[in-house]
């Protein structure tokens, strides 16, 4: 079966730090709803600075994680989105790097999905739930399976329980074609949770 989905990724693993107006200062939290809530934000969110702890001396990545805020993108990321469906509202981040390291010179942005699509095929996906009822979230995953008629056109979605953030093989591929370094991964079934014995 043709993989129409895939799931964004980190790329390069990176340290980072978060702060607002100068080092330690954590009045942040409340900003992760960006990552969970539904509904625009940005009347509301601080400026956040995304401290590169590395000495990660190339370039970054048009996409890369933002730790407890959500996921961090490049203005080349933005401005490709501008031409699908894709329900985000852009925050705008400072990024700091060390000492010696040239800054970076375009713009960096928060990615806040605005709404969550009730997308998933609950009968054929097999995953971990964590919490109770109606409000559970996906834990580990077997195999995921989404139900494209529910997602529709949206190029970039965020489904329902799931805190991951998906893209469609359109979007994908013209991110590859505009060379953006940006990670890509198929939806399970994959290996994520361990087999049982005997099982390839």
């Amino acid at each position: 079966m043709t993989n129409n989905f895939y799931r964004f990724g980190s790329g390069r693993a990176m340290n980072i730090s978060l702060y607002r107006q100068a080092p330690g200062d954590e009045d942040w939290y409340d900003a992760t709803a960006c990552r969970y809530g539904d509904g625009p934000i940005a009347d509301r969110f601080p400026l956040m600075t995304v401290f590169i702890e590395d000495r990660y001396r190339w370039p970054l990545p048009d996409y890369f994680s933002g730790g407890m805020l959500g996921n961090v993108v490049s203005e080349r990321f933005r401005r490709l989105c501008e031409g699908f469906n894709t329900q985000l509202e852009f925050l705008p981040v400072k990024i700091e790097r060390q000492p010696g390291i040239a800054p970076s010179t375009e713009p960096f942005w928060l990615i806040h999905p605005l709404d969550h699509v009730d997308c998933i095929d609950y009968e054929n996906s097999v995953f971990v739930k964590y919490g109770a009822g109606d409000d559970f979230g996906i834990g580990l995953v077997d195999k995921l399976v989404f139900r494209p008629e529910a997602i529709g056109d949206r190029a970039i979605f965020r489904p329902l329980h799931d805190a991951l953030v998906y893209c469609s093989r359109a979007f994908r591929d013209a991110v590859e074609k505009a060379k953006l370094k940006v990670a890509f991964y198929p939806l399970p079934p994959r290996p994520t949770v361990s087999l049982k014995p005997g099982e390839d």
